[in-house]
Order: C-alpha cells, then sequence, then structure tokens
C-alpha cells in the first residue's frame, strides 16, 4: 500500500503555493523565482512530470554555479 503523500501546512491545498513554501524550507531559491514561468507552460503543453522536475533543477544548479572566471558581465577582455 503506497504512503499518502503529506502536505504543507497553511498551503490550502493549492500545489504551487505548497511548493514555493517546501522551497523556502528547503532553501532553494533560483527554483522558488523560476517556479512561476515553467509551471504553467508544463501544465499547458503536458510536459512529463520528470521534465518539469529537471527544468526547474537546472536553474537551481545554474543559479548556484560561480560565475565564469575571466569573464565579468558587461566589461570585455581586452588582449
Amino acid at each position: 500500500m503506497a504512503t499518502p503523500l503529506r502536505t504543507v501546512s497553511g498551503s490550502n491545498g493549492d500545489p504551487l503555493a505548497e511548493a514555493i513554501e517546501l522551497t523556502r524550507r528547503l532553501k532553494l531559491p533560483y527554483i522558488r523565482l523560476a517556479l512561476t514561468d515553467p509551471i504553467p507552460t508544463a501544465k499547458a503543453q503536458r510536459w512529463d512530470p520528470a521534465e518539469a522536475v529537471r527544468v526547474l533543477l537546472a536553474e537551481e544548479a545554474a543559479g548556484r554555479d560561480p560565475p565564469q572566471a575571466g569573464r565579468l558581465p558587461g566589461r570585455q577582455n581586452v588582449r
């Protein structure tokens, strides 16, 4: 028998609000910022759930990556 899914208190059953609260608890700021863009797209285009998770995790990873060495934003390298 499968274990029932747990809900976050105070989310009132809204999945997006629950996801935002979970990203706060898990300290995933880049996913939290990106949630409002891909989720409606994923629903409208009927993405595979794994694809939606992949997109959100890619956003978190990209946000945590350090800036590339030698490439400062707004500044060109001159030799």
